[in-house]
């Protein structure tokens, strides 16, 4: 359920451009100063007064669908424990070297969607999503020689 969220957000909200505020602030503002400074701790994870409004807009969403508030809280649960690991994956793929053949992946990923296309690659952690709609762009496009120098940078 997680990546689905993941990708839904990042790829409409956190790509929708506004110049209206607090809109602006609650789409893609953070976001797209992420991109301008993508290893700046601050920008990389989101705070978490901008999650708390979507938290609470799917419980109620939840309850009002199943009426039962111990299933909801679960379900809560594990969507805030999804979302933690989700951005401890995507400070990682940000700042840290990986070691494993699917960290390896899931940042170069990332980076091709930080450094050669903001309008793909939209999973940071996994491609499910984007190979269903769309936007994992055709295998000979991405090269790994074309990218090895964005993953290979080991940040601090």
């Amino acid at each position: 359920m997680w990546t689905v969220v993941e990708y839904t957000l990042h790829r409409f909200p956190f790509h929708y451009v506004t110049e209206k505020e607090p809109l602006r602030l609650l789409t893609g503002g953070l976001h797209l100063l992420h991109h301008e400074i993508p290893n700046r701790g601050d920008y990389v994870v989101s705070p978490i007064l901008l999650s708390t409004p979507f938290y609470l807009l799917i419980s109620g969403m939840g309850y009002l669908i199943t009426g039962n508030i111990f299933t909801i809280s679960i379900f809560m649960a594990g969507l805030a424990l999804a979302y933690l690991i989700y951005e401890w994956i995507h400070y990682f793929t940000h700042h840290r070297a990986a070691k494993t053949s699917i960290g390896k992946y899931l940042k170069k990923h990332h980076m091709l969607h930080h450094f050669k296309d903001s309008n793909n690659y939209f999973g940071v952690t996994s491609p499910l999503w984007d190979w269903m709609f769309g936007t994992l762009p055709n295998k000979s496009e991405n090269r790994e020689t074309q990218i090895l120098p964005i993953i290979s940078r080991e940040h601090s």
